[in-house]
């Protein structure tokens, strides 16, 4: 139809987001094969499948450069790629189909890192995890964070505008 944006139906913002995926799986894919292809892991460093369980930090900044982002974030990305395969690859495989979008995917993969190896693998295996206590009872020992008297300290000697902090007692 003519004047008609690309993408204005469902169907088609579905198809755009099932080639998201499948884009995002592929890269992925290539970052697990750049961690196959490097040099063998370190001494004490195994395997899970095909995939070594690290690699340096040489092969970290060069996706990082390739994909001109920070170090950090490319090595966050990588972990992301070795886990699709190594520990979640029900995961992977539905990034792979276009079912699962990259943010489901990562947040999957955020969730299972919380979480002990044990209860990771139970979950895994689809059984529920037993808390030995109830989260309120969890956090009902914690102590106050020492930050928060720090937090009081400044804004009790500080004016607070609508967009910074600016010491009381400053020349504006």
């Amino acid at each position: 139809m003519p004047g008609r944006l690309p993408g204005r139906d469902d169907r088609t913002a579905g198809q755009w987001q099932a080639l998201e995926s499948w884009a995002a799986a592929g890269k992925l894919g290539v970052l697990r094969a750049l961690i196959r292809d490097e040099d063998p892991p370190p001494p004490g460093g195994g395997y899970r499948g095909d995939l070594p369980l690290g690699w340096t930090k040489s092969l970290t900044h060069e996706v990082a450069l390739a994909l001109s982002m920070p170090a950090v974030s490319a090595g966050k990305l990588m972990w992301l790629a070795w886990n699709m395969q190594g520990a979640l690859p029900g995961t992977g495989d539905l990034l792979a189909r276009g079912e699962l979008t990259l943010a489901k995917a990562r947040a999957v993969d955020t969730a299972l890192n919380l979480l002990s190896d044990q209860d990771a693998a139970e979950v895994i295996r689809g059984k529920p995890i037993q808390y030995r206590h109830s989260p309120s009872r969890m956090f009902s020992s914690v102590p106050p964070l020492a930050s928060m008297t720090r937090r009081d300290a400044v804004l009790d000697t500080a004016q607070v505008t609508s967009t910074r902090v600016r010491p009381r007692f400053s020349r504006q």
